[in-house]
Formats: C-alpha cells, structure tokens, sequence
C-alpha cells in the first residue's frame, strides 16, 4: 500500500511542476496584443560568384516567417507594413584542414551578408545589419562528392542566417508591444 502511496504523491507532484504555467512573456505578450505583422520579402542581391545562394536564403527566410504567428508574408510591396531587403556581400572557401601533402581535406563555406527591415515609410525599423555564418565541409576524393558537400553546408547556412533574422525581427516586434 506504501509504495502505491508513494507513486500516486510522486506523479501528482511531477504533474503539478509540470503544469505550472510557465510561459515566455515576449512572446506571449507579442502574440496577444497584436494582430500579425505584413512583411514584404525582397530577394536579395547576390554580390558573389555563388549562384543560387540568393535563392537559398530567401526560400529560408520564408520558412521561418511563415512559422510565425506573428509575422505574414505579403507578395505586393505596398501592401506590407514592412520591407525586409538584404545582400550577400561575400563568400569565401579557406581551408580548415589539410593532409600532409598540403591538400584541403575540410573547407569552410563562409558567407557575408547584411539586411535591413523598414516600415512603408522608409524609416528603419533594423537598421543595417552585417554578420557572417560558416559551415565546415569535406572535400571528397570527387567533385560530384565535394559539390553536394558545398551545397548542403551553404543550405545549413542559410538556414542559420535565415534564424537569426527571423529572432532579430521577432525580439525587435516583442519589445515594441511591450512599450506600447
């Protein structure tokens, strides 16, 4: 009977700190008081010789702001509140590792870039924004090999880079309604 007891108190205890109503209060805040913010996403320009990277960042940009309650994508630009622009302004592939030969056995993907987000006024509500992200990847005996490998650390990257803008925008919107 004891040890019944003692289960029936120690699962009413997990369940009463399990379901204490913790909550983020940014985020509840932001979702409760306001109605989802439009935001036009430009395509960015693409100052590199990376093909397709442009296109890689936007499809990852998309993804996380759809995610969002608090954010909807518009196509029009003058039917968003807000303009999110950005560029790619480098990408660079210096060795991480080497054999004893002196040939690359690791490359780093390491991509530049910059944003900024405005209101339909033209005033910045982020102002220009620059920081990289990198992404370690092999370098195979092929290149078909190799390529993928560059392929799926610049799809990681824009993945990172995408994340991080959506989190800026996000804090950026919480800390606005709750000075409102």
């Amino acid at each position: 009977m004891n040890h019944k007891l003692f289960f029936l108190l120690t699962g009413l205890c997990l369940l009463l700190v399990s379901g204490c109503g913790y909550h983020n209060p940014y985020a509840a805040a932001a979702a409760k008081k306001q109605a989802p913010q439009t935001i036009h996403l430009a395509m960015w320009h693409n100052q590199t010789n990376e093909l397709g990277l442009e296109s890689l960042i936007h499809q990852a940009l998309n993804d996380w702001l759809q995610q969002s309650k608090s954010f909807r994508l518009v196509g029009a630009e003058d039917g968003a509140e807000y303009q999110l622009s950005g560029r790619i302004t480098n990408v660079d592939y210096p060795g991480a590792s080497f054999s004893s030969f002196d040939q690359a056995k690791t490359l780093n993907a390491i991509v530049k870039v910059e944003y900024e987000l405005k209101d339909k006024t033209g005033k910045k509500v982020l102002p220009l924004n620059i920081f990289a992200r990198e992404h370690t990847y092999d370098v195979a005996p092929e290149a078909v090999r190799t390529q993928s490998n560059k392929k799926k650390a610049l799809n990681a990257i824009a993945d990172e880079i995408a994340e991080t803008i959506y989190i800026s925008i996000f804090h950026t919107f919480s800390q606005k309604s709750i000075e409102e």
